[in-house]
């Protein structure tokens, strides 16, 4: 389980924020909400999380930038990239910006469990 762990989660997607919400609620993390890479910057360096869930085209800064600011600052904190972009180009370019896993959608609950589960633990 995730009790009490503090995931934030960057997605600007209503839909897909349901979805991550619905999973993360059921492993009973804390979950805290953006839409914006803007809005991304100013809560991540005001609050401490243990992980990251960051879709990669958001407005404002992307992804791909939000990912190498916040390895820069806290590099021990993991980063998952939920992203529609599928391809293995991708996916290369996601870890190059210092995601530390990647999880294509539509998102299969069961890997994203495990990918948190293994980079929380």
């Amino acid at each position: 389980m995730l009790t009490n762990k503090s995931i934030l989660v960057i997605e600007d997607d209503l839909v897909s924020f349901e979805l991550l919400k619905e999973l993360l609620e059921q492993t009973e993390a804390k979950i805290t909400h953006v839409t914006t890479g803007h809005k991304a910057v100013e809560i991540f360096d005001k609050q401490s999380f243990d992980a990251v869930l960051l879709d990669i085209k958001i407005p404002g800064i992307d992804g791909f930038e939000l990912a190498r600011r916040f390895k820069l600052s806290r590099h021990e904190v993991p980063i998952i990239a939920q992203t529609a972009m599928a391809l293995q180009s991708d996916k290369l370019k996601c870890l190059e910006a210092g995601c530390d896993e990647y999880v294509p959608k539509p998102i299969k609950i069961s890997e994203l469990q495990e990918k948190l589960m293994r980079l929380l633990s």
